[in-house]
């Protein structure tokens, strides 16, 4: 992350990340674009943030940053469960309980490893130039049951926000067009 936001994105992510966004007890919204999709919202100051999400065997998602309604960072991800036992609610249960042992340690995600009885987290990520990817794979009793990969960093369109909007559809052709 190398603009003028990585400071406060750093400190986001650091904090509230993991205690209101999906490692902590969020509430959680339907996305009115985006059909059988969750999504987590929360502010800090300046800066809002939207977690968008669905499925839970495979899942997709997107948490995106905003500040001032301008997008400035981002990360997509995909995740599988590999195995049918134990439960995706258990796995996830673990998931967010590593994720809000990470809080205040790391940025992308968790830890770079958390470990409680016969479950272990693992969070590998790399930065280059602004640019983050990384994977994060939950073990059960020595066999992994989950993985995650990621990636994403940080954004901005130097045309106008004028300019930019005048290339968009309405809201409510955007509606009728992804309309199911």
């Amino acid at each position: 992350m190398r603009n003028k936001h990585t400071a406060k994105i750093r400190e986001i992510s650091l904090r509230q990340d993991k205690t209101k966004g999906y490692g902590g007890n969020p509430e959680k919204y339907v996305d009115p674009f985006l059909p059988r999709f969750k999504a987590i919202y929360y502010r800090k100051g300046n800066y809002k943030i939207i977690d968008r999400y669905t499925g839970q065997e495979q899942n997709i998602g997107q948490a995106i940053y905003y500040y001032r309604k301008q997008p400035v960072y981002g990360l997509n991800y995909y995740g599988i469960v590999t195995v049918r036992r134990p439960k995706a609610d258990i796995i996830f249960d673990f998931l967010k309980e590593a994720l809000r042992a990470g809080s205040g340690k790391s940025v992308h995600r968790g830890l770079d490893g958390y470990r409680k009885n016969h479950w272990l987290y693992r969070n590998k990520s790399s930065e280059k130039r602004g640019f983050v990817e990384g994977e994060e794979k939950i073990y059960y009793k020595g066999r992994m049951v989950y993985i995650q990969v990621y990636h994403g960093g940080a954004v901005g369109d130097l045309r106008s926000h004028k300019e930019w909007l005048k290339n968009l559809l309405p809201a409510n052709t955007l509606k009728r067009k992804t309309k199911l």
